[in-house]
């Protein structure tokens, strides 16, 4: 009976969602699949939003102390930049587009943001007293994932400006 319960829950929950929460999941399984395929994207398009939001992040969380801030920031601009950027297959610096191989890696991350900010996004609805008391969490989750994104952008910046241009590949 108490498992009965726990999908009722859980049906009540994602029934009671925001259109537009499921327009954002939509969102990011569309972004996921476009990064497992093999392709070309310009520096711009892929700095853009990591910087917006990397500023972002330090707005609404940079009055935390180092631990839950600074450090997470750091840790996932390490993690970003040495283990998951994608393999750059060529650089042209005519165009400023680099050439990536297809992978799941910016899909499971993106997946992995969206859930956290899910969980986090109900906790505040359902239990702001709650989530309050895992807000110094959540902050670290945030800076985390923003720093995830500026150790893969400074990666793909440091590779094309130090590569010369490749000739033409066929795709």
């Amino acid at each position: 009976m108490d498992s009965f319960s726990n999908i009722l829950t859980m049906i009540n929950v994602f029934a009671s969602m925001p259109w537009w929460v499921y327009l954002i999941f939509i969102l990011v399984l569309y972004m996921g699949y476009t990064t497992s395929k093999e392709r070309k994207e310009s520096l711009i398009k892929i700095s853009l939003f990591p910087l917006l939001f990397g500023c972002w992040t330090l707005y609404r969380y940079g009055s935390l102390d180092l631990f839950h801030c600074f450090l997470p920031l750091i840790s996932g601009g390490l993690l970003g930049y040495f283990v998951l950027s994608e393999k750059i297959l060529g650089v042209d610096q005519n165009t400023k587009q680099l050439h990536f191989v297809g992978s799941y890696t910016t899909f499971i991350v993106l997946l992995y943001i969206f859930a956290v900010k899910f969980c986090f996004g109900f906790l505040h609805d359902t239990y702001p007293e709650l989530a309050l008391e895992y807000s110094s969490l959540e902050a670290a989750f945030c800076c985390s994932f923003s720093g995830i994104f500026l150790g893969r952008v400074t990666h793909y910046n440091q590779v094309f400006f130090s590569r010369p241009t490749l000739p033409a590949e066929t795709t």
